[in-house]
C-alpha cells in the first residue's frame, strides 16, 4: 500500500479499510474503527491548534499510519497476533482492539517518533500526552456506540462493570508512556545499538500479545461475561463503529 502524504489521505485509507473489513466480515475492523475515529480527533486538534507544534504532530501522525499501511499488506511476526485473529470469534471485541493497539503502539510508535527527526522537547511530550485524552474520548465513543446496540452492554455500564473499558484505557496509556521513553532511549543510539533494541521490543510485544491471546483468571472471567453481552454479528458491530 503506498504511503499517505496527508492526515486527510491516512483517513481515507483507514476509511477504505473498515469498508473492506464490513464486506470481509473481518474482526481487524474494530481495531482500524478505532484508529480511525483517534485519527480524525487528532486531525480535528490539529486544525484547532490545539498543540504547541501542529504541523510536527500532523508529520507524527502520517508517519506513524504508514507503519500500519506497510504492515497490512504483509504479516510480519509482530502484527501476526493481530492479523492471525481476524476469524477467532471466540475473541472479545476489546482483545482485537488490544492486540492492534499493542503491535502499533508498543513497536511502532516509538519508532515513528524518533522518524519525525524532531528534537524530543518538553512541548513535544506535552504534545504527544494530549493524544492520550483524545484517545481516552475515542475508546469511550466506541462503547457508546456498542452500548446503543445492546441492551446487556448498557446494563453492564450503568452497574460500574465498565472493567473492559478501563482496562483497554489502562494499557493504552501505558503502552504510549513506554513508547516515548523507548524514542527517547533509541534516539541516543547508533545504528548497531538500535537493532539489538527494536529487538528486544519484538520480543517483548510478541510477549503482550501472548498475554492478551490466554489472559489470566480474573481478566478471562470478565471477557467472559463482555462475550455473552456482545452482538455475534461482525457486520452489525463494525457498521454500528464505522466513523
Amino acid at each position: 500500500m503506498k504511503d499517505a502524504q496527508s492526515i486527510d489521505e491516512v483517513i481515507e485509507k483507514l476509511q477504505k479499510l473498515i469498508d473492506t473489513a464490513i464486506k470481509e466480515e473481518s474482526r481487524t475492523g474494530y481495531f482500524i474503527s478505532l484508529y480511525c475515529m483517534v485519527t480524525m480527533a487528532v486531525r480535528d486538534a490539529i486544525y484547532a491548534k490545539r498543540f504547541h507544534d501542529n504541523e510536527r504532530m500532523h508529520k507524527l501522525d502520517v508517519i506513524f499510519a504508514n507503519y500500519f499501511f506497510k504492515n497490512s499488506t504483509y504479516h510480519n511476526t509482530v502484527w501476526f497476533s493481530f492479523f492471525s485473529a481476524r476469524n477467532i470469534s471466540s475473541y472479545v471485541i476489546s482483545q482485537h482492539l488490544l492486540l492492534g493497539m499493542n503491535a502499533h503502539i508498543n513497536y511502532d510508535l516509538a519508532q515513528a517518533v524518533v522518524d519525525t527527526k524532531e528534537p524530543l522537547t518538553k512541548e513535544y511530550l506535552e504534545d504527544y500526552l494530549l493524544i492520550n485524552e483524545i484517545l481516552y474520548q475515542q475508546v469511550d465513543k466506541i462503547q457508546d456506540k456498542l452500548a446503543k446496540s445492546s441492551f446487556f452492554i448498557r446494563l453492564f455500564d450503568l452497574l460500574g462493570l465498565g472493567f473492559d473499558e478501563s482496562y483497554v484505557d489502562f494499557s493504552m496509556i501505558k503502552a504510549r508512556n513506554e513508547a516515548w521513553a523507548n524514542a527517547v532511549k533509541l534516539s541516543q543510539m547508533n545504528q548497531k545499538e538500535k537493532e539489538i533494541y527494536l529487538h528486544k521490543m519484538r520480543l517483548r510485544t510478541l510477549k503482550f500479545a501472548r498475554n492478551i491471546k490466554k489472559p489470566t483468571f480474573l481478566y478471562k472471567l470478565f471477557y467472559i461475561i463482555n462475550k455473552l453481552c456482545e452482538k455475534n454479528s461482525i457486520k452489525n458491530n463494525l457498521r454500528a463503529l464505522k466513523p
